[in-house]
């Protein structure tokens, strides 16, 4: 059975074998017309940048790599002498996918970083997506899976932040499919779940289709024959309603064989020569030789050796004219044991061997894909070693730099203290210098906590961190659009400053780290980045004192005849990872699913009430009276038990 394993975005060559595309990229692409745009120095400079791409990408980019990477070379070295920033990122874009179908992983990559890099200084996120796809597709390659979902799930942030939903149903899928490689079933459906739901409220059929059929192998794999069969019915019904017989014929085939596993061999017979057909009638011989070792299969189980050998004997010709290893390995092992089974020795020894020549070919591919794999890790770490190297450099003329300023520095210091008469005003200069040290200071910890902002003045950067549980809060104005169409822009950016001051106040009193406010949302987290074991208790303290602060602070207003609104709350508890982002204007900032599902615990909630996950319920069931509301749908989640925080248990005895 195979897997789709799919990316929506046309920009980037996914390292899976891709099942179906959701866009005609087949079509044929006119490489001399756009050639001789780009040869036009009368058009703009932009449209024969453009032409010279889709020669590259469309034309070139999956039969010819080497030549894609020439003619996106060109364009790189163009867009350069132009200063069109963009452009030459694309231009690297394109050499690093090149690279990448060329089996050079590692110059893929170091193209891949100098795209991003341009990317993020032009602030281009659809840009940013692309080529951090790219790069956790490398990763895959390598068996990396942690970097790789790390990369995905930068993408899927990203993507999440701009409302870009198709981009999000690739990724999930992605990490997906990642999971489903390492056997771990429940994640694997988790995000493909997540996947098909997303592609259901898009309506994007091809998309449902190929996302079932995922998740009928992992019912499979979980041993649900029932739930996959279902799975598989509804992926035929999609695929006849496209008339994509190239599909029809490889859905049939997964039928057939859970019909096989079930042993009902009659229904395996039926759909698997129904597969078969479809199969010729598009000329797809790889399905074919398919459909034809599986038909030997359920042969063999009826006893039929007969059939089951002319089958497995004319499935093996057209694998071997195909040139596809595996179809081969599958093709002589169901030889091998119809032949056994027929007491046709000689014949089953021959299957047999070759059986295990394909096999330890396979391994043989598998274990060249090792050496790669250690071959790139030791060029990416000798590369950074270079750059670590060159930033020795730099920081040692930076040093020296510092050292000759010290010295004129104390030369002058020295002369001013010879110089009585202006000792009170060194003395001046110096206490404001020390005071606008400590505003710099309180300005860095505005945006930065302590721990962080200490570290960054100590070594100038600050590494990311991973916490094993956190807390994290979100809140939401309800009905915030109609309030600000009430009145004056200066008027709602004063009530949120003011709501947002208080909440400010508040998580400060109970130990909890504010992160960011995004729009009219307010988003804090406890337990980092100092550990604790209060922090769910110490979030939930402050999310009721917010909803007590708001409900008194819009009443006040309502009192006044002035505009009001509700406030949702939301929590969850689990891992994240933390650190700073951006070079301008950067700030603290965390990630993870524990972020994602804290805010669809805001979004299911009410206004005035504080709604946690079953995590953090699981962390503050001593100290608060919950009401439990039972499996909830949340978006792109699925069902989530959620509860009400009601009252509190146990008040803290002041000192």
């Amino acid at each position: 059975m195979q897997l789709y394993k799919i990316t929506f975005q046309p920009l980037v060559v996914a390292v899976f074998a891709i099942a179906f595309f959701w866009t005609d990229l087949s079509a044929q692409v006119d490489t001399d017309s756009l050639w001789n745009v780009w040869q036009n120095s009368e058009m703009t400079d932009s449209v024969r940048l453009n032409a010279l791409h889709d020669m590259a990408r469309d034309g070139l980019l999956s039969v010819d790599p080497d030549s894609a990477a020439q003619l996106a070379e060109i364009k790189f070295q163009f867009a350069d002498e132009k200063g069109m920033e963009l452009q030459k990122a694309r231009a690297l874009m394109l050499i690093g996918i090149a690279n990448f179908n060329l089996g050079d992983y590692t110059e893929a990559m170091v193209k891949y970083y100098e795209a991003l890099e341009i990317f993020e200084e032009l602030e281009y996120e659809h840009g940013m997506t692309r080529v951090l796809n790219n790069i956790g597709n490398v990763y895959v390659v390598q068996a990396q899976y942690d970097q790789a979902i790390d990369y995905f799930t930068r993408t899927l942030r990203i993507q999440e932040s701009l409302g870009d939903e198709l981009g999000m149903a690739s990724t999930l899928n992605n990490i997906g499919v990642i999971y489903f490689d390492q056997g771990d079933d429940p994640q694997a459906m988790e995000f493909f779940s997540r996947c098909l739901g997303i592609l259901e409220d898009l309506e994007h059929k091809r998309g449902m289709a190929s996302m079932l059929a995922n998740l009928a192998l992992v019912y499979e794999n979980m041993g649900k024959l029932e739930e996959a069969q279902e799975k598989n019915f509804e992926v035929l019904r999609l695929d006849e309603e496209f008339n994509d017989q190239h599909a029809m014929a490889l859905t049939l085939n997964n039928i057939g064989l859970i019909y096989k596993l079930k042993g009902d061999y009659d229904n395996a017979l039926v759909h698997i020569e129904r597969a078969k057909g479809y199969a010729e009638d598009v000329g797809d011989q790889k399905e074919i030789s398919t459909s034809l070792t599986n038909l030997s299969r359920v042969y063999s189980k009826t006893q039929q050796h007969g059939l089951a050998i002319e089958s497995g004997r004319e499935g093996l010709r057209l694998a071997e004219a195909t040139g596809v290893i595996r179809d081969i390995r599958n093709a002589a092992e169901s030889l091998y044991t119809v032949y056994r089974e027929a007491g046709r020795s000689a014949e089953a020894l021959e299957m047999y061997e070759l059986y295990i020549a394909m096999r330890d070919s396979i391994l043989n591919r598998e274990n060249q894909r090792e050496v790669m794999r250690q071959h790139f890790n030791y060029e990416m770490e000798k590369r950074e070693a270079l750059a670590e190297a060159e930033q020795d450099k730099i920081r040692a003329v930076n040093r020296e730099q510092i050292r000759r300023k010290n010295l004129q520095l104390n030369a002058f210091i020295g002369g001013l203290l010879l110089m009585s008469l202006l000792a009170g005003v060194f003395l001046v200069q110096r206490r404001r210098i020390g005071k606008e040290k400590e505003r710099s200071d309180g300005l860095l910890l505005n945006i930065l906590p302590k721990e962080t902002a200490d570290e960054l003045k100590a070594h100038g950067y600050a590494e990311s961190r991973y916490f094993d549980e956190v807390s994290v809060l979100f809140t939401d104005f309800v009905g915030f659009t109609k309030f600000s169409e009430k009145m004056e822009p200066g008027e709602v950016v004063e009530v949120i400053h003011e709501c947002f001051s208080i909440f400010d106040d508040i998580v400060n009193r109970h130990g909890v780290e504010k992160i960011k406010t995004i729009g009219d949302a307010y988003m804090a987290a406890g337990g980092l980045p100092s550990p604790n074991e209060t922090h769910a208790v110490d979030v939930v303290r402050a999310a009721i004192e917010m909803q007590e602060a708001m409900v008194q602070y819009f009443e006040g207003r309502k009192d006044k005849g002035l505009p009001a609104m509700g406030v949702r709350v939301g929590i969850n508890t689990g891992p994240v990872v933390a650190g700073i982002v951006g070079k301008n204007k950067f700030q603290y900032d965390i990630w993870g699913d524990t972020v994602n599902t804290a805010a669809r615990m805001e979004s299911s909630g009410k206004p005035g009430m504080v709604n946690v996950s079953e995590s953090t319920y699981q962390k503050i069931n001593g100290e608060f009276e919950c009401e439990y509301r039972g499996k909830i749908h949340a978006k792109n989640k699925g069902e989530i038990g959620m509860y009400f925080v009601s009252a509190v248990k146990h008040t803290p005895e002041l000192a």
